[in-house]
């Protein structure tokens, strides 16, 4: 055995471990929207897709976790542990495939063993596969549907656009089937492939065939269970939520959810900027520089992992602040090794934009349009769950790149760059964690918001089945 697979097989070793423990440390059972996705899955099991609430949700997760479980019935805590487990190998798959297409492109299989390594011990988002919510499976999805649009070197094989096209559009069609939202990062995927498309001039008929079949073939029992439902062919939902959200996400920076004895769930960071305008639109009219603010708090909230969990039991637990630092020294090395390495692509000029370039460029399209769709609304941390499993892939190209900087200053340059930007963000987030509260309800904050919403439901305690009702 090779010491780059015995390197992998240290590396998934030391992932699953880490993903043990924090199993054993997250809430012990579903609760809030992992209740609501666990009796989904029941109504999804017991009467099929005709009559699933296709205009709340998309069936997506709830057909994975029934996938996962093997369409038998489970416990709460059953559940929550076979699809940690479903979720934790779609996951650590997923890294996979983005690190040795990595090796290929960057000619290096150590560049591709780094890659994977920083991605499948990203605790953050081991964290997440602990939790039954769509968040790391939309990630998963989504570093696949990058990492199949990156063009190998060499000349292209016959069949190039059936082979790579499609199954990247269907991880994305996946990806939006799970999380509605990732619409966005499906948007960018496809600019990406544009651009590829005309750099190399591929086949772009056959390519958007394929692209097409791929996208649709994971939406069309969304949209044929809406189709029944409501007589239109609505592929996603239409409740509403992103509209409520970008209301709520004038007066808050992030929000979360405390599950805590004598505590509402209700943990709120306050927005310092907002001055009560009534809609998004009259807030940035009336003051744009503050609103400006507002959607670059929510950006950066978006990826600081200072609660490591959803649904938190333990507001100082050892482990979150360390936790937290080393995301953003992740986060922060990815930017700024792309922003170094774009700069030597640029100065060398358009003949050096080759098949890595390519790869960063893609990143940058697939993550900076699902950042963008996220920043006018309340955040919480795990939305930022698909921007962090795309950064080691950023900061492997970006190493490779760098690989023959003329003089060590380069890397130097680097290594204070990204200190420094770290370093910002742990100051940043002391600062935005002094506006956190526990109010008793969300109407002092949102008065227009319903009495459902302001004390919503969790679920049953530890240990209890679900209601007879359920799934009926």
């Amino acid at each position: 055995m090779s010491r780059r697979a015995i390197g992998a097989l240290l590396v998934t070793g030391t992932a699953v471990a880490a993903a043990v423990l924090l199993f054993g440390a997250g809430y012990p059972t579903p609760i809030y929207d992992g209740w609501g996705y666990y009796q989904l899955s029941m109504i999804l099991r017991a009467h099929g897709l005709g009559s699933f609430p296709a205009g709340i949700r998309t069936y997506g997760y709830p057909f994975f976790t029934l996938i996962a479980t093997g369409f038998r019935p489970f416990s709460p805590e059953g559940f929550r542990l076979v699809v940690f487990l479903a979720q934790l190998a779609i996951y650590l798959g997923a890294c996979a495939l983005a690190a040795r297409r990595l090796a290929r492109l960057t000619g290096s299989a150590g560049i591709g063993l780094l890659a994977y390594a920083l991605a499948a011990v990203n605790p953050a988002l081991l964290a997440q596969a602990t939790e039954p919510l769509t968040d790391l499976v939309s990630a998963a999805l989504i570093l696949a549907a990058a990492a199949l649009a990156w063009r190998m070197p060499g000349a292209p094989r016959p069949g190039a656009a059936w082979r790579e096209t499609f199954p990247s559009f269907l991880c994305a069609g996946l990806a939006v089937a799970v999380r509605p939202a990732n619409l966005a990062a499906a948007a960018g995927l496809a600019v990406a492939w544009a651009v590829r498309a005309a750099r190399w001039r591929e086949p772009r008929v056959r390519g958007l065939a394929a692209a097409l079949v791929g996208f649709a073939v994971p939406l069309a029992p969304q949209m044929l269970a809406r189709r029944a439902q409501t007589g239109a062919f609505l592929p996603l939902v239409d409740s509403g939520l992103y509209r409520d959200q970008a209301a709520w996400g004038m007066r808050v920076l992030k929000y979360g959810t405390l599950v805590a004895d004598g505590r509402t769930p209700f943990l709120v960071w306050a927005n310092p900027l907002y001055r009560g305008a009534a809609t998004p639109g009259a807030f940035a009219g009336r003051d744009p520089l503050a609103y400006a603010g507002t959607l670059l708090l929510h950006g950066f909230a978006m990826v600081d992992r200072d609660l490591p969990f959803t649904y938190v039991t333990d507001l100082h637990a050892w482990y979150a602040r360390p936790l937290a630092v080393a995301n953003l020294l992740l986060l922060a090395f990815a930017l700024v090794l792309l922003v170094a390495a774009g700069t030597r692509v640029v100065r060398r000029g358009r003949r050096t934009f080759d098949e890595p370039a390519f790869a960063a460029v893609a990143l940058l399209l697939v993550g900076g349009a699902y950042a963008a769709v996220y920043l006018p609304v309340a955040v919480e941390a795990r939305f930022g769950a698909p921007l962090q499993a795309l950064a080691p892939a950023a900061i492997a190209l970006g190493i490779a790149e760098l690989c023959g900087a003329p003089s060590p200053g380069t890397r130097r340059a680097v290594f204070a760059g990204a200190a420094l930007l770290a370093a910002g963000g742990v100051v940043l987030s002391a600062w935005i964690d002094r506006q956190r509260s526990n109010p008793p309800d969300l109407r002092g904050l949102w008065p227009e918001i319903s009495g459902a919403s302001a004390n919503p439901a969790p679920g049953p305690e530890p240990g209890q089945t679900p209601a007879a009702g359920v799934g009926r």
